[in-house]
């Protein structure tokens, strides 16, 4: 996992999924391979997706309201 730090290759939570359970045999719960990776010092690399039909002019009036 180091070596992909170092070539800036980004692992998902799916990945390390696959990585805990090729290497240890347990299977692990997609939330915990987050914990895991925060623990581990990583961080979110992605936005979050947004929502194909947002209304951004709805978006833009809820930021300027005080």
């Amino acid at each position: 996992m180091q070596a992909d730090v170092e070539q800036d290759i980004l692992w998902s939570g799916k990945d390390m999924r696959t990585w805990v359970q090729a290497q240890f045999g347990k299977m692990v719960h997609l939330g915990c391979t987050y914990k895991f990776m925060r623990k581990a010092g990583f961080s979110l690399q992605k936005p979050r997706s947004r929502h194909v039909k947002g209304d951004k002019t709805a978006k833009a009036a809820s930021k300027t309201r005080d």
